[in-house]
Order: C-alpha cells, then sequence, then structure tokens
C-alpha cells in the first residue's frame, strides 16, 4: 500500500504568506520531513478547483464558481500571483517522485458555456506539469463531488429543498422516492458522462495516468443512487472514498472502516483512500487522549490495508492549517 503525503486543498497553499516570495522556506521542509516518514514523502496528492490550481501563471483566482464565494469565506488571502512556482518548488524541495492530481470538474461540467476554456486550463495544467518533469501517476475527476452546492446531487435542477432533505440523507420523509430518483440519477449520467470524455482525452494525451473518481458511501439514498449509476461506467480504473472518523477505540474504529471499504471494494477497481483524519470537530490532539496520539494513525493504516487499499493519505491541511500548527508561521523563515 502507497503510504503518500497529502497537501490538501490547493487554494490553502495560496493563503501562506510565502508565496508572495514564489519559493517554499527551508524552515518549512525540514517540518514536513521531519514529521512524515520517508515512504510518505514519494508520492503527493493534491486537490484544487479549476480557478485556482490550472491558471498558470494568471494572478488570483476570483472567479465566481470558487468555493470561497460558494461559502462566504471572505477571510481567505486573495493571492496576488500564480502559486505554480512555489508548488514546484515544495515537490523538488521534498524530493517526491509522483503526483495524484485532484481536479474538479463539477464547474465546467455545471457551466457550459465556459467549458472549453477549463478544460483547456486543464491540459495547459498536465502539460506543465510534464514539463516541469513531474510525473502525474493518477488523475482523480473530482473530490468529493456529492457535497458542493454547485454539483449535481445538491444545486439547481428541478429538486425542491424538501427533495434535497431527501437525498441528504433523510430518507422517504417528505416524498415518496419514486418521484426525484430517476431525475437525480439522470442528472448523475449526465455528469459522468461528461468527465468520462475527458477521461478519454486525457488517456490520449498520458496513456500512463490512471483515472479515479471519487465515491460517497451507502448509508443514504444520495449514495446509493450515486454508487448504482457510476457502476455503469467503466472508465475509471480507482476508487477514491474519504474516512473522517472520531472512533472511541480501535473496534470502533475497525468497524467503520470495514463497513465503508466494504462499499468501496462493490465497484471491482482499486481503492485510493486520498484523505483520512480525524473529523474537523476532533482534530485536537488535546481533546483525545493516548488512543489519538500512539494509536490512531497506525490502527488506520492497518484497517486499510487488511481491506486491501492500495494508497492512504492522510489529509494534513485543514484550510491553512495542519495537524502540526498553522503553515503560515513559516512564512517569515
Amino acid at each position: 500500500m502507497i503510504i503518500g503525503f497529502n497537501s490538501g486543498q490547493m487554494h490553502h497553499f495560496a493563503q501562506m504568506e510565502w508565496l508572495k516570495n514564489g519559493f517554499v522556506p527551508d524552515s518549512f521542509i525540514e517540518r514536513v520531513k521531519k514529521e512524515n516518514a520517508p515512504e510518505e514523502l514519494v508520492t503527493l496528492r493534491v486537490a484544487g478547483v479549476v480557478s485556482n490550481e490550472w491558471a498558470l501563471d494568471l494572478p488570483g483566482y476570483n472567479h465566481p464558481m470558487h468555493d470561497q464565494q460558494i461559502n462566504n469565506r471572505k477571510d481567505l488571502i486573495q493571492p496576488t500571483q500564480s502559486y505554480f512556482p512555489a508548488f514546484i518548488d515544495f515537490y523538488k524541495k521534498l524530493g517526491f517522485k509522483e503526483l495524484i492530481w485532484t481536479m474538479n470538474t463539477i464547474s465546467p461540467w455545471s457551466n457550459p458555456s465556459e467549458r472549453a476554456l477549463w478544460e483547456k486550463r486543464m491540459m495547459d495544467m498536465l502539460e506543465a506539469l510534464k514539463a516541469a518533469g513531474i510525473k502525474v501517476k493518477v488523475i482523480a475527476m473530482e473530490n468529493e463531488a456529492w457535497m458542493y452546492p454547485q454539483c449535481m446531487l445538491l444545486g439547481n435542477g428541478g429538486l425542491d429543498i424538501l427533495d434535497k432533505f431527501a437525498i441528504a440523507g433523510w430518507k422517504g420523509i417528505f416524498k415518496n422516492n419514486n418521484y426525484f430518483q430517476p431525475i437525480v440519477k439522470e442528472w448523475m449520467r449526465s455528469y459522468y458522462e461528461y468527465i468520462e470524455g475527458i477521461s478519454r482525452e486525457v488517456k490520449k494525451r498520458y496513456p500512463w495516468c490512471k483515472i479515479a473518481i471519487s465515491i460517497d458511501d451507502n448509508s443514504h439514498l444520495r449514495g446509493q443512487w450515486m454508487a448504482e449509476t457510476i457502476k455503469e461506467f467503466k472508465f475509471y480504473d480507482i476508487v477514491t472514498p474519504h474516512f473522517y472518523l472520531s472512533p472511541a477505540n480501535k473496534t470502533e474504529l475497525n468497524a467503520i472502516v470495514d463497513s465503508k471499504m466494504a462499499h468501496a471494494r462493490s465497484f471491482g477497481k482499486d481503492i485510493y483512500v486520498t484523505e483520512w483524519n480525524w473529523k474537523y470537530d476532533n482534530s485536537s490532539k488535546d481533546t483525545q487522549g493516548a488512543y489519538h496520539d500512539k494509536y490512531f494513525h497506525n490502527d488506520m493504516l492497518s484497517a486499510f490495508r487488511a481491506n486491501g487499499a492500495k494508497g492512504a493519505f492522510k489529509h494534513t491541511l485543514w484550510a491553512g492549517a495542519s495537524a502540526y500548527g498553522h503553515m503560515s508561521q513559516y512564512a517569515k523563515s
């Protein structure tokens, strides 16, 4: 199983003051090396959205579809230059050998008038990485597709608020499920047909790349219908579940992981857990005691191995902060 480094969302990089200088300070590099095993610094996984990661040398990323605007995050720093050079600096200083790149194709899919521009940026970004000597091993076509307001499950498209509540997990409370099942599944199908086309183009240019898509669990209607729709397609090589839990002990941890990984195995594809950690509201070591400090990491990896995961990437950045503290403190080094 590949144990890789997860740098989180690329726009988190843009919050770090050192990006203004276009390089990564040695103090930050040394901290990452100190607090991660060498085998975790071979494969890097990174995620982002079209409006920033594909802009290359364009200044800023104030696109209206960006999640800052969607989530009304006015507090995040807007960069004034590309962070692509800083990303290359980060990658090479740490000595990574390969990259797992998670795109966000929901934005172009949901904005047909801008698809050509964003699709060009996809390929431009891949060409820029290739020119920099960075091997993209896996291209994930989207990240947590089910979670965003503009995506096919919770956005506009004829579903009223009661439908959305039901799809989110409140099964059968407001309406008969048969009413909106065909609407939602057709919506999903349209999206996967779109990224299937992009995948063909990627494979044509970069035949060594594996294609990955994210999956939800099957504990609610949304996840069940998504799984049924995804299984109609064959273009992907890897499925990428995410695990954020707050188990009280190893027994509870294994039960949760076993259940979700059984669902992931049902797709018949390789499994890369591209994000895992404690739940956001339980990310402080001070609240978890010895189990969190000493055993959680090893127990999670053991559970993934036992369930056949091919890769596992711990999510270390939380909106500009990490499990080790806020990264901008290294900007002035």
